[in-house]
């Protein structure tokens, strides 16, 4: 169940960035992606404060209330830069990210910047970047990079209609899964303010510099778990085929039949085990043993 708690607030990386903190223990941030809110994760938080850890959800930057960019830049830097930022706020030297879609964006870029800060990274909806092509197949695959790029008249696009454009991604990406109305609801809530649509689409108008494609192309050098499910394209299939290619250690790849973008949503109980138990098998820093025990919250009746 939900456990909503009043958001707190840092001053980071030029903006005001909300988020909520629950349990003791190892930190883990969790990052959303489009369309979707920071209660995304209510069940994976659930999962991670009665297994020890310290879970700290971020409404991504331009997602109320957390502030949108007043520069209006979204990049995937500014996205990293936000995450260590909240980091430097919440006095804390290393943590674990999980990132989906733009989180996950986000989480390998702070990986690469700051690696001797990231203790593991769970991903999922987008390939390491290393990997990850935006060519015609892709473009053709998910045509939304074409037409969210279009600044106030995409923005317009995803109003109309009582935001039917949020219905239409979710059916299409994830054929399978049919989300709850609270949390089409939650999504649309948070797209609804004055400039919240445009500052999130903004995110896909901002493409990297040459500088950045350089370094967040280089293999990451943290432990890495990454989910996909077989619903999604088969151009974005064969990059999540490639993700080792993305990391210089080992990494586990979990994939999913009948699963499309969000494998935390649709295959809920697997995600949150296979998370748990990867998390629990990195020794902390100081620590001589992994962490074996394994504690989900039950559904309720």
């Amino acid at each position: 169940m939900p456990h909503p708690i009043a958001p707190r607030f840092a001053d980071v990386n030029g903006i005001r960035l909300a988020y909520a903190d629950r349990g003791k223990g190892r930190l883990v941030i969790l990052l959303h992606g489009f369309p979707d809110t920071a209660s995304t994760w209510d069940g994976m938080v659930d999962a991670l404060v009665a297994n020890g850890y310290r879970a700290v959800t971020v409404n991504m930057r331009g997602y109320p209330p957390s502030s949108p960019a007043p520069d209006g830049k979204y990049s995937v830097r500014r996205l990293a830069g936000d995450v260590l930022g909240l980091m430097d706020v919440l006095k804390v030297e290393r943590a674990f990210i999980v990132g989906h879609d733009w989180g996950a964006f986000a989480a390998y870029a702070a990986a690469t910047i700051a690696p001797d800060r990231i203790a593991g990274l769970v991903t999922e909806g987008l390939p390491p970047i290393a990997v990850y092509n935006q060519g015609l197949r892709e473009t053709l695959a998910r045509p939304h990079h074409l037409y969210l790029r279009l600044h106030g008249l995409s923005a317009w696009l995803v109003r109309r209609r009582n935001f039917r454009q949020v219905d239409h991604l979710y059916k299409t990406w994830a054929p399978h899964f049919k989300p709850s109305k609270p949390h089409l609801a939650a999504v649309k809530t948070s797209l609804a303010p004055k400039g919240r649509a445009r500052a999130a689409i903004e995110y896909y108008t901002a493409p990297m510099t040459k500088g950045d494609k350089a370094q967040f192309k280089q293999p990451l050098s943290v432990p890495g778990l990454i989910f996909y499910g077989y619903d999604e394209p088969r151009t974005r299939r064969e990059m999540f085929r490639r993700a080792q290619e993305g990391y210089s250690l080992p990494l586990k790849t979990v994939v999913m039949p009948n699963v499309g973008h969000w494998p935390h949503l649709e295959k809920r109980e697997q995600f949150q085990e296979e998370t748990i138990a990867f998390l629990n098998s990195i020794i902390s820093p100081g620590s001589s043993e992994k962490t074996e025990a394994l504690n989900l919250p039950r559904k309720p009746a």
